[in-house]
């Protein structure tokens, strides 16, 4: 549909990642959460009225942001002057809680009343697609930052029928580099969620292995495949034993409740790990190599499935 409408208007359309100058154009909402603008001069109200019976008409009152958020806006996403902090900003520091949705079925007043619940400060919600953005929460010594992002998540699915992953930052001074530290969280964040697919909480621990081993040489991952392959060929469901092993801090009955197999089989997995791969799992140095060395092997295909509670 898009390349259509680019066919359609070569020289009216835009695309943008929040719509403005609603006096110039007409705005329509992709499948791919993108915004596509085209000028109120060159399209007809016929025109308007089919392209809206398959693409979503974004009207200007449905976005509707105050100046504090369009100053964090244009500050994060670097449409300002260097530097042009936000105005009224009695805090030093602050914490940037990346939100994704996986679908659209939460209103901008639904999410900020739903985040009034859970947070007892005032903080900053600023979206950069229909389905994702940032909370901006100051630090404010006296605050209670107790808050169960795991309960906001569930609440989140069970009201609105969506699927909530955050991203919880760490608290920064206000300065310059923002901008850079909320770019680098935001792609920690999309590493961490194809990591960890089926987690809905992630923050900079969990994105770090996956931010270590996203650009290897060829010749590093063959090696770690050479290392694993009396393994991989024949008992890859063992690496997702392991792997949660490890994620579970090497806890055998904790982990083998959470993958419904039994502890003595788990062990049996450990200690087969042991020996075929001569990585002691059982001793932090151990542990971490096995896991970034994991980490790789799932990138090419390998322990993606759970394992059955058998002995092989």
């Amino acid at each position: 549909m898009d390349n259509r409408l680019e066919q359609l208007f070569p020289h009216a359309l835009i695309k943008s990642a929040v719509p403005h100058s609603f006096s110039d154009y007409v705005w329509f909402l992709s499948s791919d959460d993108e915004y596509i603008g085209i000028e109120k001069k060159a399209i007809s109200e016929k025109e308007t009225l089919l392209i809206g019976s398959f693409l979503q008409k974004v009207e200007k009152d449905s976005l509707e942001i105050s100046d504090s958020e369009k100053s964090w806006f244009r500050f994060l996403l670097r449409q300002g002057a260097t530097g042009e902090f936000p105005k009224s900003i009695s805090y030093d520091r602050l914490r940037f809680i990346h939100f994704q949705f996986s679908e659209r079925t939460i209103q901008k007043n639904e999410w900020w009343e739903a985040l009034v619940a859970f947070f007892d400060k005032t903080i900053e919600v600023i979206w950069d697609s229909p389905t994702s953005g940032v909370i901006i929460e100051p630090y404010l010594p006296d605050s209670d930052d107790s808050i169960s992002f795991s309960d906001l998540a569930d609440t989140i699915a069970t009201d609105f029928y969506t699927n909530l992953k955050l991203y919880i930052g760490p608290y920064h001074l206000l300065e310059e580099a923002l901008p850079n530290k909320y770019e680098w969280e935001k792609s920690c964040f999309q590493l961490s969620q194809k990591g960890r697919k089926q987690r809905n909480i992630h923050t900079f621990e969990d994105a770090m292995p996956y931010v270590l081993t996203q650009d290897l040489n060829d010749s590093l991952q063959q090696q770690i495949h050479e290392l694993f392959q009396p393994i991989l060929l024949e008992e890859q469901d063992l690496i997702y034993s392991i792997k949660a092993y490890i994620e579970n801090n090497l806890n055998v009955s904790l982990t083998s409740k959470k993958l419904f197999m039994h502890r003595n089989t788990l062990q049996y997995r450990i200690d087969k790990f042991i020996e075929r791969t001569g990585i002691d799992i059982k001793h932090f140095t151990g542990a971490l190599a096995a896991f970034l060395a994991i980490i790789i092997l799932e990138k090419q295909g390998y322990g993606s499935s759970a394992p059955t509670d058998d002995k092989k």
